[in-house]
This record gives structure tokens, C-alpha cells and sequence, in this order.
């Protein structure tokens, strides 16, 4: 595992990680419960931006993930708006 990559086991809620930490995508699917491919979805939708390793692997801002979060549950508890469909 790199410095870059933080686990995120079945049972990792946000208050495990460190905030200045980068995230895999698939420890991203496994926080939000999703699959990678929903997390490379909202790449392409712009709602999360990659930071790109030396390697050419993309990782997550642990601040950008959980602002995702934070818009997403903002957004299903609106009466007018329906949750995007990923």
C-alpha cells in the first residue's frame, strides 16, 4: 500500500480517516457503499475531482469526499429535489 492510499475496511466510518489523507476509489465506493465504477461516474459528472499520483492512479481529497457527502444528504432531504441517479 502507498502513502497515498488509505484501507477502508467494511466497518471504516469517516471519523477513522485523517483529513489530510487521500483516498483510493474504491475506499471511496466503500464509504459511500457504492461501486468503484458509481465513484468514476461522478468524476465524469464533476462532482469529484481526482488529484493523479506519480504513478497515474487517481485518489480523493478526504475534505472533497466528505463535502460530496455533505451536498448529497443536503440535497435528498430537500422536498423539491429528488436524489441523482449515479
Amino acid at each position: 500500500m502507498s502513502e497515498f492510499e488509505v484501507p477502508a475496511p467494511a466497518s471504516a466510518s469517516p471519523r477513522d480517516i485523517p483529513e489530510g489523507k487521500l483516498l483510493s476509489p474504491g475506499a471511496v465506493a466503500t464509504l459511500f457503499g457504492v461501486d468503484p465504477r458509481t465513484v468514476t461516474r461522478w468524476v465524469e459528472k464533476g462532482l469529484l475531482v481526482p488529484v493523479m499520483t506519480p504513478g497515474g492512479h487517481r485518489r480523493y481529497r478526504y475534505l472533497d469526499v466528505m463535502a460530496l457527502r455533505d451536498g448529497l444528504m443536503a440535497q435528498d432531504k430537500s422536498p423539491h429535489n429528488t436524489p441523482p441517479a449515479f
